[in-house]
């Protein structure tokens, strides 16, 4: 019995945790002007978190800011905290655009944030956004969602690479690969969802 009233009380800190997390990502991101709007998507969005969602949050940067903050990108996550793993994941980016998942360790444990990045002249609201601002007025886009926009390049954008270097950058990948995808794979336990969880364990294994 104590247990159990233990990882509610658990749980319920994480809730608070990941409310405040999501406060402190959208006033950092009004307070930023290189952002014309911003919203959330996935179950967040939703209204459907639990305490151990992910944050999906999609950006749209001034087009005058980009590359900037593109070649930026791992500076910018922590406009709310220093994140202790980062992974890039090149084929989840829009294009042009970034995308970088960033884990926050807080109190009550790990929280996982995926951030993208999208150019302003290419940027529609879809439907499955939930507006934290929209400064530029953006045209909608009823018949799309958010992953829609999400069409990067699958190889690394450093391009060609020599056999040595192309292999650190792939031993880099998989180490951060692992630590990222094994909080998800017991979060999929955690909500007994056996089968997404075996088939990542799976991935995990043959790295």
């Amino acid at each position: 019995m104590n247990e159990q009233r233990e990882i509610t009380v658990w749980l319920r800190q994480r809730v608070q945790e990941q409310v405040r997390l999501c406060g402190q990502v959208e006033d950092a991101l009004r307070g930023d002007p290189r952002f014309v709007a911003a919203w959330w998507f996935g179950s967040y969005a939703r209204g459907e978190p639990d305490a151990l969602s992910d944050l999906d949050i999609w950006t749209v940067v001034d087009d005058g800011y980009l590359e900037q903050l593109l070649a930026e990108r791992h500076k910018a996550v922590t406009l709310v905290g220093q994140p202790l793993v980062k992974l890039e994941v090149w084929g989840n980016a829009p294009d042009p655009g970034a995308y970088l998942m960033a884990n926050y360790l807080r109190p009550s444990g790990l929280y996982q944030v995926d951030w993208y990045w999208q150019s302003a002249f290419q940027a529609k609201l879809p439907r499955d956004a939930r507006v934290i601002f929209d400064r530029a007025g953006l045209p909608s886009a009823s018949n799309r969602v958010t992953v829609d926009f999400a069409r990067g390049p699958q190889a690394q954008a450093a391009g060609n690479v020599g056999k040595l270097e192309e292999a650190r950058q792939r031993l880099s990948f998989n180490t951060l690969f692992f630590w990222s995808m094994v909080p998800i794979a017991a979060k999929k336990i955690a909500r007994r969802e056996f089968g997404a969880a075996t088939s990542l364990l799976e991935k995990l294994i043959s790295l």
